[in-house]
């Protein structure tokens, strides 16, 4: 899982374990806000050697004000 909290990942992670106790689930750090992060983030999952099984993208709807990240990207 590339998450923005890890914290919350654990709970996640052990939720889904107690589901399914055969399950494989990692987490790693991931803030999609930035550039840097993002390759960051891919260098370190590619060298980890793990597959990638499941790609599940999810995105929240909510009236935010407007924002740019460092990237100059609309958060």
């Amino acid at each position: 899982m590339g998450v923005g909290n890890l914290a919350a990942a654990k709970y996640v992670k052990e939720s889904i374990l107690k589901e399914i106790p055969s399950a494989k689930v990692d987490a790693m750090e991931l803030d999609l806000s930035s550039f840097e992060f993002v390759k960051k983030f891919a260098s370190e999952f590619n060298s980890s050697g793990l597959p990638l099984n499941i790609l599940i993208n999810n995105a929240g709807i909510m009236a935010c004000p407007f924002m740019l990240s460092k990237d100059n990207i609309e958060l």
